[in-house]
């Protein structure tokens, strides 16, 4: 009997390690890592050059430098269609807020962030940070001559990828015809080209 009380304390302890090794597996797999701040979000937005990335040596010539091109800022809670967002700004410098466009929030369960023009009464996806290798998402892109038409974009992989606050997932997608670029966003950072730029390419510069 001794024996048998003393296998049961064991397997006992084993299952309560399994279980909590298998929280601590779940709560690290589930960090998500927020785009919108509390209270202020800012991008600063530097132009690019084509064919020239970041740090790459010109031909004979000194570095890429990036020029500074604004600021866009979402701050401010505000109740738009009966949900909270925050009003979106863009500013050719850094010194004001800006100009109003439009709201963004954020779902932090589903994590998903949307965008609301102010002329409009519906909101499109922004990011969709849940998705795994194989999903899809639908993006609008209201002009067809940009880079990236509208349509469904597939992840074809996700890395990690080291920026100033850490380390970070990126999601690599592709739509499934006629693309040949990558569109990427990053968790917590938004486009690499633009925080809005899925929405609106043709309306806001960076």
């Amino acid at each position: 009997i001794i024996l048998i009380k003393f296998d049961k304390t064991i397997h006992m302890k084993k299952l309560l390690l399994s279980l909590f090794l298998v929280v601590f597996f779940v709560d690290g797999q589930s960090q998500y890592n927020k785009l919108l701040g509390n209270s202020r979000t800012e991008w600063d937005i530097f132009l690019g050059f084509l064919g020239v990335e970041q740090g790459q040596k010109l031909a004979g010539g000194p570095l890429a430098t990036p020029v500074l091109h604004g600021r866009y800022t979402a701050l401010n809670d505000t109740i738009v269609l009966s949900k909270t967002y925050k009003k979106f700004y863009y500013a050719p410098t850094t010194s004001t807020v800006g100009t109003h466009y439009g709201y963004m929030r954020e779902d932090t369960i589903t994590k998903k962030v949307y965008y609301l023009d102010k002329m409009a009464t519906a909101e499109d996806l922004l990011y969709d940070f849940s998705l795994a290798v194989g999903d899809s998402m639908f993006l609008n892109f209201p002009s067809a001559f940009g880079v990236f038409p509208m349509g469904y974009y597939k992840v074809k992989s996700i890395q990690n990828v080291t920026i100033k606050a850490g380390v970070r997932k990126q999601f690599n997608l592709k739509k499934s015809v006629g693309l040949s670029d990558t569109l990427k966003f990053i968790e917590g950072v938004g486009s690499i080209i633009h925080p809005i730029y899925l929405y609106k390419n043709n309306y806001f510069n960076g």
